[in-house]
């Protein structure tokens, strides 16, 4: 390799990292506000925030978040939704089932009268949201028959439970209490007592041990907090002693603090916040918080070997603290692109995910230099290492004076001087103890010949395009489908759908709404018990028992008697003209048509519906292709005199994630070229984000291959069924994670460039040698960092929320793959080769051809 002539520097003082005179002066002011004058103010203005976040309800915020899945004018369903919720509400209703089985013959109508009369007893008196409950001896008599299932053996009662605060309380309250009655009852007769439905399925799920074991769930959120301990413990090794540890601590309680007061006004004021927000910002201000402090302090450490600790401090603001400001900046931009997907509360996780890496960046960049400087002399008196300090504890538990060993020990992050020209013996002595790091040892081995710098990446990637395959087949899941498990609650839920009328199921409706374009708005000469409103209706429902995936004997609306389904539409409009002209009529006929009218029919609105059950679960995959099939035969009897809308179960989240799907590669292009703009301006080299790219694309696209494999293909079912399911990524889960593996993957990325950076400009004149000092200097921060982020996500794992383990399953995988393949093996290797394109335009002291 040959140098340029006139390339080589003369002797003298070297330049700072920044290498700019403007970065200069930023370090010579802010050397000259670390003072206790400065700091005290900022100390007591933090503290102040801190307590205030507190008082304010910080520790409520659970309290205030409530899932929005409603569909906003965003999507194709907000007028049906709209038209459904004004007219007939009771479609968007949740349906619960008490199931009773007599498992040995026909089920006795007494016993089973008694068993609702005393369910009925232990759930209304305390029954948030529930609006009715549709028995066999509350129904007309004609249509009682839907409540009994096949061979009279089984019979069900429906409760209809409107989506209020505590709603969840009454499904839980049918939970119990069908438990108790099936311990009453049950016994004697061979009675199948089950609660049965989406939400009882859901709130069974989370009452289980998710643990997996015995241990229960309260035992288990207990023992999450052990996965805190190895935090500490890394923290203490990468810094160097235990009295440091005080900063990162404060520094954890004061963003976790300030973040959740922020988001809770936010959550009270503004924005309906995802029940899942408290977790998200948790680990966003603990895991950041970890990781800025452990960036600081090691360099503090690092620079207060060759320089005062006040300079020290000076220099690690102006060293890594840009590294932390641009990192931080790149996962509040990445974090901001969910707020241009307005659903489902997808907005509101990017901007109060933003917010909490603000704050967490703000109160570290604040918080670790002022406690440095006004507690300058306690902390002073640190060990530089691990070893040091743990000899000083031994020494101060055992008594004696510390070991040669341990005192004379080798110090863990060695520094340059790169402000003072050193001799060749102090830079010799540098090398030999970076050369003696694991880390540099390692990234010599993979940069020291062509073959492997190329070949080796090459090797990695087609290992993670292999790992890839499973995301070809991808069908991205709906966070509403239900997994009924194969417990008695999916046993009595299967049995039940095969009911005549498809009681059991949550409904789909087809609101028909008289609606002719040239008619004035306000014109109510037109009724809906009339011919030309029914006729229409009556041939809908003929096509709609027609298809495959439609229960046909569930079809119910005003213009279908069930009690003789087989009537053409003229013995209908006879009998209700026979009933509507006596309205004091009793008979039979007239009792099942006042009673569809009642439910089906909205006067006011001149608008009718017509409601039906699916063959099958309505909260799996399925319901994608009968809910297209059915708009396809809605767009076919479509009528300029009639609007018909359909709204049913996942509608309006399907509408969502087709939303979403639309916008999303613009606007993730949209922010990579920012975050790849800001590296550039920052280093002022153009072309390293293709490099930063290659060492990010293939490896996330890998991440959710394997994911794909886990909850799709069912990888790891058999070890866990509730943790790792087979149901299917959910499609927020994927759009949720995407944004946080990049911004993570540039967060490490750029803490090592910025350190090849550095050494590169101030004192090293060859690319390869430079990348090889900084893995041996950052190297150790950034794997443990990864891992101190590793276990803060582990303590969140087998959470309630199918949604949040998914979501923490693809992050921790990401965060691994990350800091153990992408930055020990790829990231040396791409960076080394080609070393001019990693700041390119921008001149070296020292080039090489």
């Amino acid at each position: 390799m040959l140098i340029k002539q006139g390339s080589v520097k003369g002797p003298g003082p070297a330049e700072p990292p920044g290498g700019t005179k403007i970065e200069s002066a930023i370090e010579t002011a802010v050397l000259r506000l670390q003072s206790k004058w400065v700091s005290i103010p900022v100390l007591l203005c933090v503290t102040a925030i801190t307590v205030l976040c507190a008082l304010s309800g910080a520790f409520n915020l659970h309290v205030n978040c409530s899932d929005d899945f409603e569909p906003n004018d965003s999507l194709g369903c907000y007028d049906s939704y709209q038209v459904v919720k004004s007219d007939f509400p009771s479609l968007l209703w949740d349906l619960e089932t008490l199931y009773i089985q007599n498992k040995s013959g026909p089920l006795r109508i007494s016993y089973a009268h008694a068993i609702v009369d005393s369910f009925s007893t232990y759930v209304t008196p305390t029954a948030p949201g529930l609006v009715r409950m549709d028995t066999y001896w509350n129904a007309p008599y004609l249509i009682r028959s839907n409540f009994v299932g096949p061979g009279s053996s089984s019979m069900v009662a429906v409760l209809s439970i409107e989506k209020v605060d505590g709603y969840r309380d009454t499904v839980q309250a049918g939970l119990d209490a069908a438990s108790q009655l099936q311990q009453e009852y049950g016994l004697a007769e061979q009675i199948e007592i089950v609660f049965t439905g989406p939400m009882a399925a859901s709130q069974s799920q989370r009452a289980q041990p998710v643990s997996g074991g015995s241990t229960t769930d309260y035992t288990w959120k207990w023992l999450r907090v052990l996965f805190f301990v190895p935090v500490i413990m890394i923290s203490w090794c990468l810094i160097g002693s235990l009295r440091l540890l005080v900063i990162p601590t404060c520094s954890v309680a004061a963003s976790l603090i300030c973040s959740w007061g922020v988001v809770n006004l936010i959550a009270v004021h503004q924005l309906n916040v995802p029940t899942y927000q408290p977790a998200v910002s948790f680990f966003l201000a603990v895991a950041l918080s970890t990781n800025y402090a452990i960036f600081l302090l090691t360099r503090w450490q690092e620079e207060r070997t060759t320089n005062t600790p006040l300079t020290a401090v000076s220099r690690m603001l102006t060293t890594h603290g840009w590294s932390a400001c641009l990192s931080g900046s790149i996962l509040v931009v990445v974090w901001l692109a969910l707020c241009f997907f307005p659903v489902f509360c997808i907005a509101a996780l990017g901007l109060c995910s933003a917010i909490t890496v603000a704050v967490t960046l703000v109160v570290n960049l604040l918080l670790t230099p002022t406690l440095l400087v006004l507690g300058l002399p306690f902390f002073s008196a640190a060990p530089l290492t691990w070893i040091e300090s743990w000899a000083q504890i031994k020494q101060k538990i055992c008594g004696g004076a510390t070991s040669a060993a341990h005192a004379d020990a080798p110090l863990l992050h060695p520094s340059p001087t790169p402000y003072e020209p050193s001799n060749s013996d102090q830079e010799n002595q540098h090398a030999a103890t970076l050369r003696r790091s694991w880390y540099y040892r390692l990234s010599f081995l993979l940069t020291r010949s062509t073959v492997m710098r190329v070949g080796l990446p090459l090797l990695v990637i087609t290992v993670m395009l292999v790992g890839c395959v499973p995301l070809l087949n991808l069908q991205p899941a709906l966070v509403s489908d239900v997994d009924f498990g194969d417990g008695d609650i999916a046993s009595a839920y299967n049995s039940g759908i095969k009911f005549k009328s498809g009681q059991i199921t949550q409904r789909f409706g087809i609101v028909v709404r008289y609606n002719p374009k040239n008619e004035p708005p306000n014109v109510q000469r037109y009724n809906i018990t009339q011919e030309y409103f029914l006729r229409p209706i009556y041939t809908l429902v003929l096509e709609l028992r027609k298809d495959r995936g439609v229960l046909a004997d569930s079809v119910q609306s005003t213009a279908w008697l069930q009690s003789s389904p087989g009537s053409s539409l003229d013995v209908l409009l006879d009998h209700i003209k026979t009933c509507m002209g006596h309205k004091s009529s009793t008979t039979q006929i007239c009792s099942e048509i006042s009673w569809l009218f009642s439910r089906y029919a909205n006067f006011g609105t001149r608008a009718s519906m017509i409601v039906f059950s699916s063959r099958f679960n309505p909260f799996t995959e399925d319901t994608r292709h009968f809910t297209q099939r059915i708009s396809d035969l809605l767009h076919k009897s479509q009528d300029d005199n009639f609007r018909l809308d359909l709204y049913g179960p996942r509608i309006g989240e399907q509408d969502a994630e087709a939303f979403t799907m639309n916008r999303f590669a613009w606007v993730l292009m949209a922010s990579l070229v920012l975050v790849f703009t800001m590296i550039s301006v920052r280093y002022q080299a153009a072309l390293i984000p293709l490099k930063l790219s290659f060492t990010m694309v293939v490896p996330i696209v890998f991440v959710y291959g394997i994911a794909t494999g886990v909850f799709q293909e069912g990888w790891f079912s058999a070890i866990h069924g509730q943790l790792f399911n087979d149901t299917g990524i959910m499609w927020l889960a994927l759009l949720s994670t995407i944004f946080l593996l990049i911004g993570c993957a540039l967060d490490y990325e750029i803490l090592l460039f910025s350190r090849v950076h550095e050494l590169r400009r101030v004192s090293v004149p060859q690319t390869r040698e430079a990348v090889n000092q900084a893995m041996a200097l950052t190297g150790p921060v950034i794997s443990g960092a990864g891992l101190c982020t590793a276990f803060t996500l582990v303590s969140m794992v087998a959470s309630e929320s199918i949604l949040l383990n998914q979501i923490v399953f693809i992050a921790l995988l990401g965060i691994l793959v990350d800091v153990f393949i992408v930055r020990l093996i790829l990231a040396p290797c791409v960076l080394s080769t080609c070393g001019w394109l990693n700041w390119c335009p921008t001149k070296m002291p020292i080039d090489f051809e």
